[in-house]
């Protein structure tokens, strides 16, 4: 092999090297976190939580597009602090937390909105239905640590989520507060 040919390689190899380096993002994990959710019923806002995050986060806020974020959370663990409503909210015909434990989120595409704001676009899964969501979100980082905010809403009957109903309203905002530590390389 021609000298020549050997630079070639080396700096082609050189080349690849360093866009994959500008191409991954930051692992993160969960510190801590709160998904939240607000729903009219009768006319009157109904809060409540949503818990057991676990969560894969792949994100450099200079860099958006390499991003990978995938998380879920447990159905069963909804809480809106009336027991009954918790466990009607575990029926067949609203979350069936037996059958679908989980909620998912999966990005697939992040960009940036300016400063620390962003906009993703992830898809969603409640119930076996999977549709695609924009969330608007900030993240900010302080000596290691990441945190992450964003609120969005759906409308609960595209996932199957409750019936016609006349007390009941349609949309729900959910809200998302995600304490990060950098991960640790293994």
């Amino acid at each position: 092999m021609s000298f020549a040919l050997k630079m070639r390689s080396i700096l082609l190899f050189t080349i690849a090297s360093i866009s994959w380096l500008n191409l991954s993002a930051q692992s993160w994990d969960v510190s801590s976190a709160t998904v939240g959710f607000k729903i009219k019923n009768a006319g009157l806002p109904v809060n409540g939580t949503v818990g057991g995050l676990v969560a894969n986060i792949d994100f450099d806020p200079k860099n958006p597009s390499a991003a990978r974020i995938e998380a879920s959370v447990n159905a069963k663990s909804i809480d809106t602090g009336i027991g009954l409503r918790n466990r009607h909210l575990q029926k067949e015909d609203y979350f069936w937390g037996e059958k679908y434990p989980k909620i998912t989120l999966k990005s697939t595409k992040v960009v940036s909105n300016g400063a620390n704001n962003f906009i993703g676009t992830f898809a969603l899964t409640i119930k076996a239905v999977t549709r695609n969501v924009e969330i608007p979100f900030t993240f900010s980082e302080t000596n290691g640590n990441g945190q992450l905010q964003g609120s969005f809403e759906i409308n609960r009957k595209d996932y199957t989520v409750g019936g016609n109903s006349w007390t009941m309203g349609d949309n729900v905002t959910i809200n998302l507060a995600v304490s990060l530590a950098k991960a640790v390389a293994k």
